[in-house]
């Protein structure tokens, strides 16, 4: 008995006893670890699925935020541009020059309008004649600087300084006087500047704004400024008639906070601004923060910003790696609190808990990535590439569209999604096609701006790929801003001729007085009393020439000034006083006037509403012709949404040719006939400034003409009952 007791006893002390036990015991639980380790499985399966998903997202906002940056900045430097032509423009508007004050107020107005927030200044660095230095030097001290002078001194083959600098205070005063031309990196800016007409940017300096405090990188952005009247068709041309340069120098941190004012790009975004076309050290122009980054990294050159030669490369920085910004703590804390509850409860709960909680982060995360899309104020489009059998890239077909798409093309998102970009934009191939292809498989951001015909619309788009053969546009329509630059290169082109006919039209008669007067003199001296007094004729012919110009211009410049205070005037009274002006010349021609119309009321000006009756009777009498029986009919058209105003003779009529030229400045059918030719264009002007619109009819030759005009702003209450 104890001999079995202890052979009993020794089983159960021998090694394959406890691996039996042990065994058994797997095989009781077994089902339940099965489960446990497959959800366990699952749960970490989906925590790195909801992983995937932030990063990809981090890597789009990240892309998106590069984007912005680099939009901002080129935006920031065509403003910059458009602010140092308009400043160029200021002098070819001025017949004299344009002296310190009016260039401080100029610069202060601008201030004002926040147009130079971040730039160091506005100034003007003129260009001395060889052997004027000294001449110049008097001149300015003239003004109230006794100790001005060209810094550096001596003699050089090009002379320039600093004259006009606002604002003129603080660091600025140590550039007054300072000849840029003498510094080789600045000097190549300018000589770009003046042969080529445009806006240039130099390489970076130390600007002499520089102190011993808060050191910054700096650059300087130049436009030329021609003599007025001369060629600039070629560059000997453009170097010839230089006579100054608008420039603005930057000191590139107080620039940047400028450019990024309300709008600072996210933290988790470091980038640095180098000067050329390669990122090197010695060339650091600014640089947002301390970078470490461990994440994606993008360089990409700024050469579109409508400068001269002189470009700009960018390098992003993901700081903090490619994760940064990326909320995992959802991630695993799902997958913890899933692992507790598949201990707590059992493994179909923990199943349960831990997918719904992945779909919950990956649901939160859709969503801010869909909040982001939506609310962008440009416009964002995925698509993904099409290919033909042979794997040809073929066309493009749109995935997905923000609201943005819609209001700046136009084009509903339920027609554009889904479809192919031939389809969408109603083109025999998908436009751009070329260029998005590039970017959808080489992987290399791509930005332009461009006219879209279909559109008929210029947008700036920014392209970017987020996978193989799939690329996504972010895209602003800035039709309006190219629509401003043509109407404001539409205006200098007619200041320019402006200018030019003024100066012809003055110097005709200048140079008729010349000529008499020296006439005068001979007879005066040889006592020729007759020819004397013809002498003097001419002389007051010439000058009475002169006078009616000065007198038109004075007119015309007027326009969209208040001049005098506005007042309630009756139609009749205005077009009694308009006819009350020129009775002479209608009774010396024998005008029968016919005046026609009821009771109406009309507010603004009085002197420039019947400034437009005067001038077209005026100009009716004047091209009467040798009409027999000369008529002016004076009346008002009823009829449609508001009364038309109407001035027909029966004259000599205008050629249909040359119908649309009667409204320009100094246009004159008959270059013999009397007057300046501002007349018709003063009355175009008042008008228009009335928000009215006026035009011409006439059959031809002898057929005479009828003007008709409307004054909407001008109205104040029409009588009902009022015939024409």
């Amino acid at each position: 008995m104890l001999a079995a007791a202890d052979s009993t006893l020794d089983r159960a002390s021998r090694p394959d006893g406890g691996r039996q036990r042990r065994w058994a015991g797997i095989r009781r639980h077994g089902p339940v670890l099965l489960v446990l380790a497959g959800s366990l499985a699952a749960a970490v399966l989906m925590a790195f699925n909801v992983k995937a998903a932030l990063e990809r997202e981090a890597a789009l906002a990240f892309r998106l935020s590069c984007v912005h940056i680099r939009t901002t900045l080129v935006e920031t430097l065509a403003s910059q541009i458009q602010v140092l032509q308009g400043a160029a423009g200021l002098f070819d508007a001025s017949t004299d020059g344009v002296n310190r004050e009016e260039w401080r107020a100029y610069t202060r107005r601008l201030q004002a309008n926040q147009v130079l927030a971040g730039v160091q200044g506005l100034g003007v660095a003129v260009l001395v004649e060889p052997g004027n230095l000294e001449r110049h030097i008097r001149s300015i001290r003239a003004e109230g600087f006794p100790d001005y002078a060209v810094r550096p001194p001596g003699r050089r083959e090009v002379t320039t300084s600093i004259v006009y600098l606002e604002p003129f205070s603080g660091r600025n005063l140590r550039a007054f006087g300072y000849d840029m031309f003498s510094e080789p990196v600045r000097r190549a800016a300018m000589e770009r500047a003046r042969d080529t007409g445009r806006a240039a940017l130099s390489g970076k300096v130390l600007l002499v704004q520089e102190t011993q405090e808060d050191v910054q990188a700096g650059v300087l952005m130049y436009v030329p400024v021609y003599r007025r009247g001369l060629p600039l068709d070629t560059v000997a041309q453009r170097r010839a008639a230089l006579q100054a340069w608008t420039y603005s120098p930057f000191r590139m941190n107080d620039f940047l906070a400028g450019a990024f004012r309300g709008q600072a790009p996210p933290p988790s975004v470091g980038f640095e601004i180098f000067d050329g076309p390669e990122p090197r050290p010695e060339s650091l122009l600014y640089r947002s923060g301390p970078v470490r980054s461990t994440g994606a990294i993008l360089t990409e050159p700024l050469a579109d910003a409508g400068l001269e030669g002189r470009p700009w490369t960018l390098r992003f920085h993901q700081l903090g790696g490619p994760t940064s910004g990326v909320g995992y703590g959802r991630a695993w804390l799902a997958l913890g609190a899933g692992i507790l509850g598949s201990l707590l409860v059992s493994a179909l709960a923990l199943a349960w808990r831990l997918s719904q909680a992945s779909a919950k982060a990956l649901l939160d995360s859709e969503r801010k990535f869909r909040a982001l899309f939506e609310n962008l104020a440009e416009g964002v489009v995925l698509h993904e590439l099409v290919r033909d059998a042979a794997g040809q890239v073929v066309d493009y077909r749109v995935l997905d569209a923000n609201p943005a798409f819609q209001r700046h093309t136009g084009i509903p998102l339920a027609s554009a999604v889904g479809r192919l970009g031939s389809e969408v934009y109603g083109t025999p191939a998908a436009p751009y096609l070329e260029e998005f292809g590039q970017v959808a498989q080489s992987g290399e951001a791509l930005a332009f701006e461009t006219y879209f015909p279909p559109l008929d619309k210029h947008f700036r788009i920014s392209v970017v790929s987020p996978r193989s053969d799939q690329f996504a546009t972010l895209f602003e329509d800035i039709t309006g801003r190219r629509r401003r630059e043509e109407e404001l290169s539409a205006k200098n082109e007619e200041m320019e001729r402006f200018t030019y006919m003024v100066s012809h039209d003055l110097k005709s008669p200048l140079v008729t007085v010349r000529t008499f007067l020296g006439y005068l003199e001979q007879d005066l001296a040889q006592g020729l009393g007759e020819r004397a007094a013809k002498d003097m004729g001419y002389i007051r012919d010439a000058t009475a020439r002169m006078g009616q110009l000065l007198e038109d211009l004075l007119a015309v410049s007027r326009v969209g000034r208040v001049v005098n205070p506005p007042v309630e005037v009756a139609y009749a009274d205005l077009v009694r006083g308009a006819l009350a002006a020129v009775a002479g010349a209608i009774s010396a021609r024998g005008v029968a006037v016919e005046v026609g119309g009821g009771p109406l009321t009309l507010f603004g000006d009085r002197a420039r509403l019947e400034e437009i009756w005067q001038n077209l009777v005026e100009n009716a009498v004047k091209y009467m012709g040798d009409q027999p029986s000369p008529r002016i009919e004076i009346g008002i058209e009823a009829g449609g949404p508001e009364p038309v105003f109407r001035v027909r003779d029966n004259g000599m009529g205008i050629d249909p040719r040359y119908q649309a030229r009667v409204f320009g400045l100094f246009e004159k059918l008959d270059p013999g006939s009397p007057g300046t030719g501002l007349g018709l264009a003063l009355v175009k002007r008042i008008v228009e400034l009335h928000g009215g619109a006026i035009s011409l009819e006439s059959e031809g030759q002898g057929r005479g003409a009828c003007f008709r005009f409307t004054l909407p702003l001008a109205l104040k209450e029409r009588t009902e009952g009022t015939s024409p």
